[in-house]
């Protein structure tokens, strides 16, 4: 996913931070699941780091590569990358998440 910020000031360097931390966030609970659960079940992150390699500059276009290393049960690790427009990487990610049970409808959870 490409992301830029619309209000990012190329002197506000804490707000390049932010950005990236809150950046290196988006979708990875998601790709920790597969698409059939994603309407049935929810997820938990564990734990998420996040490394910084550069200052970034979101006044302009960064991608966010997400990938899901392992699944084993119902834990998962995905880590994540944002990569600048010309190819330097910013910053990475690793995020531990645990995949919870479908969740029960009301007639399962109240029978009459």
């Amino acid at each position: 996913m490409w992301v830029r910020s619309a209000t990012h000031r190329l002197d506000d360097h804490e707000e390049g931070w932010a950005t990236a931390a809150f950046t290196s966030d988006l979708g990875l609970v998601l790709a920790a699941m597969d698409a059939d659960e994603r309407r049935t079940s929810r997820a938990v992150t564990t734990d998420h780091s996040v490394w910084f390699h550069r200052s970034p500059h979101f006044d302009q276009w960064h991608l966010l590569e997400v990938a899901r290393e392992v699944r084993a049960g119902q834990r998962a690790t995905v880590t994540a990358r944002i990569v600048g427009a010309d190819g330097s990487l910013v910053a990475s990610a690793a995020q531990g998440v645990t995949i919870l049970a479908p969740r029960r409808s009301a007639a399962e959870t109240h029978p009459t």
